[in-house]
């Protein structure tokens, strides 16, 4: 019996995660499941996108003929709704199932938006991914001035990405 191991959430960890089972279970039906209509890619790297050191075609750590190569078969654009657990089958934003017998959950997290006013103006950009580095380099003006919210990792990759750029940081 081919078992059908679903990963749920294409970030570095979800990626490792299939490859990883591919390779030990020779013969499973591996599928890799990412809600971005994009392929796995370096999310440590963001910043550097940002900071206009990369382009964005750097940022791709596996290739669709890379992932097929080892085993697994990766859904781009396929964000999961729900989970029939007793069924074992997922269910997509579009409506279509799959099933599997062994599912793994690693779909990372969120930027929080601030029950703030004004958080949900053009130009308040969260901070997770790949399409919100694009909304922040299209809101980005060199010379302009930005306001960083967190001081964490990721708040000051943020914060100096958009200064190499030439924004006036606050």
């Amino acid at each position: 019996m081919t078992r059908r191991v679903l990963v749920i959430g294409a970030g570095p960890a979800g990626t490792r995660c299939a490859l990883g089972v591919a390779k030990r279970l020779p013969g499973a039906k591996v599928t890799l499941t990412g809600a971005e209509p994009a392929l796995p890619y370096d999310r440590v790297a963001l910043s550097r996108y940002v900071a206009g050191e990369v382009e964005q075609g750097a940022l791709i750590t596996h290739s669709l003929a890379d992932l097929s190569a080892a085993g697994v078969e990766f859904r781009a654009g396929t964000p999961i709704a729900a989970l029939d657990l007793p069924a074992q089958r997922a269910v997509t934003a579009s409506g279509r199932t799959l099933d599997y017998d062994w599912c793994v959950l690693a779909t990372g997290s969120r930027a929080v938006r601030l029950p703030l006013p004004g958080a949900d103006l053009p130009g308040v950009v969260p901070w997770r991914d790949l399409a919100e580095s694009r909304s922040m380099l299209r809101a980005a003006r060199e010379g302009g001035p930005a306001v960083v919210i967190g001081g964490g990792l990721l708040g000051l990759e943020a914060a100096a990405g958009l200064a190499a750029r030439g924004m006036k940081v606050t």
